[in-house]
C-alpha cells in the first residue's frame, strides 16, 4: 500500500465508527446559553456575571455567599498584602456595593461599612496592559482615601500580578466556587438561577479551562489515531503552526531539548538532560511530570513552565520546593491537574501579529535557550530533591 493510501485508510479510520470522536462530539455540542450569547471569552460579559453572582443585593438567592467564598479564595495567596481568608470569614459583607465597568474596572466592590475597595481586574485572553494595574489602583486610593484597597489579577491560570497591591485568583479556583454553590444550594436556587450558574461553569469548562473529561478524550483519541490527526493538523494552514514548525526545526538542530507534544498553538518540550531523572506524568505516558511549553494560545506569546499531573505526594514535595525558589509563583493548591508555576509573555498581541514568523521563532528558541541557565537550573535541584 502507499502512503497515500494509508493516509487515506488512516482518515478513513479516523472519522467511521470512532466512539471516542461521537463522545467528544457530545460534550463540545451541548447546547449553552453562553455560547449563544457570543460570550465565550468576552471578558465584559464574563465580568457581567461574576458581578451579578458576587452583589448581595441581586435576586439570585445567594446572599454574600459567593461574594464570601470568592473574597476568601482570592485572599488565599495574599500574604503580602497582609490578609488572610479568615479576615473575609468573619467580615460582614452584605453592605458590599458591586458594580462594573467603573473608570475602566472590570469589578469594582465596595464594602462602605468596614471602608474597604476591591479591584477586580479580569483578563480572559490577554494579559495586562497599558499600566492598568497601576491606573486603576491610583483611581480607587484617590476615590476612597480612607479605604484599605487591594486588587484582584482573575486570569484562567492565576498569572501572577505585576503590582505589589493585587493577588492572583485563577478561573479553575472560580470553577471550584460555582462547583461548591450547586452542590450546597442544590434545591434551594431558583431553577433559572441554578441552570444559568450550571451553564456558565460549563462554559468555563470548554473555553477557558483545561477540562480533564474533553482532555483524557483527546489524548485517547490521538493515541489510537496519531497519524490521521498529525495528517489533518499539518493541512490546516496558520501562522501559530508555521512558528512552531519552526521552533521545532529550531530546537532539534541543537539537541538540547526534546519535542514531547506539538498542538495547533503550543508545544511542550524537556530539556534532554532531565530525562535520566524526570518521571513521567502520571496521566499521560509521552510528557514527562515538568514540561515547558511554547504558547501561542489567545494571540499572545508566552513560555510557561508547568507540573503535569503527577500523583499527589510527588506534587506536594514538588511544590514545597519550588516555593523556597526566588522567581517563581508562589503555589498554595497541589490538587490541580496541570499547575503553572512560572511564566513571561514574550510578545504582546499587536506585535505578536506584526512580527514575522522567523522572528517569533528566534525569540523563543532565545529566551528556551537562556531558561536551561536560569529558571530551569535552580528548578532541577527542587526537582530532585523532591524524588523519592
Amino acid at each position: 500500500m502507499s502512503t497515500t493510501n494509508q493516509d487515506i485508510e488512516c482518515l478513513t479510520q479516523f472519522c467511521i465508527n470512532n466512539p471516542e470522536l461521537e463522545k467528544l462530539e457530545d460534550l463540545v455540542n451541548r447546547f449553552n446559553i453562553f455560547e449563544a450569547m457570543g460570550m465565550t471569552r468576552q471578558e465584559i460579559k464574563h465580568s457581567k456575571f461574576l458581578a451579578f453572582l458576587l452583589n448581595p443585593t441581586e435576586p439570585h438567592g445567594l446572599g454574600t455567599l459567593f461574594l464570601d467564598w470568592f473574597l476568601q479564595e482570592a485572599t488565599r495567596n495574599a500574604t503580602h498584602l497582609g490578609i488572610k481568608p479568615l479576615d473575609f470569614h468573619l467580615l460582614d459583607t452584605s453592605s458590599a456595593i458591586v458594580t462594573t465597568e467603573t473608570n475602566n474596572i472590570d469589578i469594582l466592590i465596595v464594602i462602605p461599612e468596614h471602608q474597604i475597595t476591591i479591584i477586580v481586574e479580569n483578563k480572559v485572553s490577554i494579559s495586562e496592559h497599558s499600566n492598568q494595574l497601576e491606573r486603576y489602583f491610583s483611581y480607587c486610593t484617590s476615590q476612597y482615601p480612607d479605604h484599605s484597597v487591594f486588587g484582584i489579577y482573575l486570569t484562567p491560570e492565576g498569572e501572577e500580578p505585576s503590582h505589589k497591591k493585587y493577588t492572583d485568583l485563577s478561573y479553575e479556583q472560580v470553577h471550584s466556587l460555582l462547583e461548591r454553590l450547586l452542590t450546597r444550594l442544590q434545591g434551594s436556587l431558583s431553577q433559572d438561577i441554578e441552570l444559568s450558574i450550571l451553564h456558565y461553569k460549563n462554559l468555563l469548562e470548554r473555553h477557558v479551562l483545561n477540562n480533564p473529561e474533553i482532555e483524557s478524550l483527546c489524548n485517547e483519541i490521538y493515541r489510537k489515531h496519531k497519524h490521521a490527526i498529525d495528517l489533518i493538523v499539518q493541512n490546516i494552514p496558520s501562522s501559530e503552526r508555521q512558528i512552531l514548525n519552526i521552533v521545532v526545526d529550531k530546537l532539534e538542530g541543537q539537541d538540547q531539548w526534546a519535542v514531547e507534544y506539538k498542538a495547533s498553538k503550543y508545544l511542550l518540550v524537556t530539556p534532554k538532560s532531565w530525562h535520566g531523572f524526570l518521571p513521567k506524568s502520571d496521566r499521560w505516558d509521552y510528557l514527562h511530570a515538568i514540561t515547558v511549553v511554547v504558547d501561542l494560545r489567545n494571540e499572545v506569546a508566552f513560555l510557561r513552565i508547568a507540573i503535569q499531573p503527577r500523583e499527589q505526594e510527588f506534587k506536594k514535595r514538588l511544590i514545597d520546593r519550588i516555593n523556597e525558589l526566588d522567581g517563581f509563583k508562589n503555589i498554595t493548591r497541589y490538587d490541580q491537574t496541570y499547575t503553572r508555576i512560572w511564566s513571561k509573555q514574550l510578545l504582546a498581541p499587536n506585535l505578536l501579529e506584526a512580527e514575522e514568523d522567523e522572528k517569533v521563532a528566534d525569540r523563543f528558541v532565545e529566551e528556551l535557550n537562556l531558561l536551561l541557565n536560569g529558571a530551569l537550573k535552580s528548578l532541577e535541584e527542587a526537582v530532585k530533591t523532591a524524588i523519592v
